[in-house]
């Protein structure tokens, strides 16, 4: 018995759509794999929030001294981290920074907003559920400590950096004993 080509046209036609349906499922399993494998947990997004507010107002008017944001830090990074945060035991030269006097005479305090974190793979390393590198998007604001109120942008010191779009941080985190802490601070080299 030979079909009739009217149910072999049906057939193809319903084979064509049962295979577009399971290349669109597929796809869309794919993404949301994609998508969910780059979000980073909740807690390694608040350590690195703390982190990078603590560091980027590290020169702040409110700030007692270059040095004052490690006791933030502390227990958000590694040991071996707040060891190479350390200034230097006898420097040669101050450890206070052109942008720390600038905030201090100007009382200035920088606030922070980050956003957008992701897990971003570094050097073929992929994320796990106990380390990952952390991209974010990372916005600072001036503000005056006297009102607390932005400095507009016509007011600041020619050459102040520390306003609007900041460059991406790149942060190591490790999990240990339950808890995600900074390893690295890659910022600024170049990624």
């Amino acid at each position: 018995m030979n079909p009739q080509p009217q149910n072999k046209a049906k057939r193809l036609i319903i084979a064509g759509v049962i295979l577009w349906l399971l290349v669109i499922f597929v796809a869309i399993f794919v993404e949301l794999h994609n998508r969910n494998s780059t979000q980073p947990p909740s807690a390694a997004i608040n350590t690195v929030t703390k982190y990078l507010k603590a560091r980027e107002n590290n020169i702040g008017a409110d700030q007692s001294s270059p040095t004052a944001w490690l006791a933030v830090v502390k227990p958000l990074v590694t040991k071996a981290w707040f060891a190479q945060l350390q200034p230097p035991p006898n420097p040669q030269a101050s450890t206070i920074t052109n942008d720390y006097r600038i905030a201090h005479e100007d009382n200035y305090i920088i606030q922070s907003s980050i956003t957008g974190c992701r897990w971003e793979d570094k050097n073929g390393v992929e994320a796990s559920s106990s380390k990952g590198n952390i991209y974010c998007t990372l916005t600072d604001t001036t503000l005056s400590r006297a009102t607390e109120r932005v400095v507009p942008a016509s007011s600041l010191q020619y050459g102040w950096v520390h306003s609007g779009l900041q460059e991406t941080p790149v942060l190591e985190l490790v999990k240990q004993k339950n808890a995600w802490l900074i390893n690295s601070d890659a910022t600024g080299e170049g990624q």
